[in-house]
């Protein structure tokens, strides 16, 4: 770290607690999400307009404009209402630079560390959440709508451990400690959820998924920003995104391949394994320290 009057042990409770809370509003998106994805299913267009299906229109047109809209909102909403934090002085001067070239810019080896950790993290994880509603209709018959209660119950849980568990555990135990023991528990989540022969196992296996995810998805930002100097938070924390999103767009199609040649088991024990290296190379990185 850079900056001389660096307070850790304060920068990691602001840092925890805030990481925290947005990760306990992403698992309020797990509850709310599902929920009205299940409402708007209600309505199909083809029913009253049976040829719209000529220009793509299907039983979920409802639910996709739905979404389209939300997002729009939420777009105008940040660009209307959220303000520029970092003082002009405290920018890097590559800030003027293009997106893409503020991103491949060098980044501080440990941030790099901490960024492979959450590509191999965001890599298994992401290809269980696309395929657990596969697995769900596939072992068990679920309908649309008791898949919807397996997305409720996962972020109900990502609720409790970030919104309150996190911010107490992270500046206590230190952000390593808490993200290495997170991707365990996903490990176990994953095995469990590959071997479940009921419907109480599989939620007991989404019980530790969930846990160890509410765990070690706050704590991993948050290793991310207290290795950044102040003038490199943005930046930091865009590639740490940027990272996770590229995850999430290579493993869906990767899983779904896997899952539908070769069987959800297979699929769900590679991501453990995928998960327990990532838990290696997170106990590896080194720990926020004064600069």
């Amino acid at each position: 770290m850079t900056d001389a009057a660096f307070d850790l042990k304060g920068r990691r409770v602001w840092v925890a607690g805030h990481a925290g809370m947005v990760g306990a509003a992403f698992g309020l998106g797990f509850i709310i999400g599902p929920a009205m994805g299940g409402f708007f299913s209600q309505f199909n267009l083809l029913e009253s307009n049976p040829d719209w299906a000529a220009y793509g229109i299907n039983p979920f047109s409802v639910v996709a404009f739905v979404a389209a809209g939300l997002a729009l909102l939420n777009f105008l909403w940040v660009r209307s209402r959220f303000k520029e934090t970092l003082p002009a002085e405290s920018r890097n001067p590559a800030e003027s630079r293009g997106p893409i070239a503020r991103l491949t810019q060098k980044l501080p080896p440990e941030i790099g560390k901490t960024n492979l950790t959450y590509f191999v993290f965001m890599f298994a994880f992401a290809g269980m959440e696309f395929t657990l509603t596969f697995l769900g209709a596939d072992r068990f018959g679920f309908t649309a709508t008791q898949n919807a209660w397996m997305m409720v119950f996962v972020g109900f849980v990502l609720v409790l451990v970030q919104g309150g568990l996190v911010r107490r555990l992270a500046p206590k135990l230190g952000e390593k400690r808490v993200a290495t023991t997170g991707l365990l528990l996903v490990t176990v989540g994953l095995v469990v959820l590959g071997i479940a022969g009921s419907v109480s196992t599989l939620y007991i296996g989404l019980a530790f998924l969930a846990f160890g995810v509410g765990l070690s998805s706050p704590t991993l930002t948050s290793l991310v920003s207290l290795f950044a100097s102040e003038s490199d938070q943005g930046r930091a924390l865009g590639a740490f995104r940027a990272i996770g999103s590229l995850a999430r767009a290579v493993s869906p199609l990767v899983a779904s391949f896997v899952f539908w040649w070769f069987g959800s088991l297979p699929l769900y024990l590679a991501g453990a394994l995928i998960t327990v290296l990532a838990a290696l190379l997170c106990s590896r990185l080194p720990k926020p320290v004064k600069g």
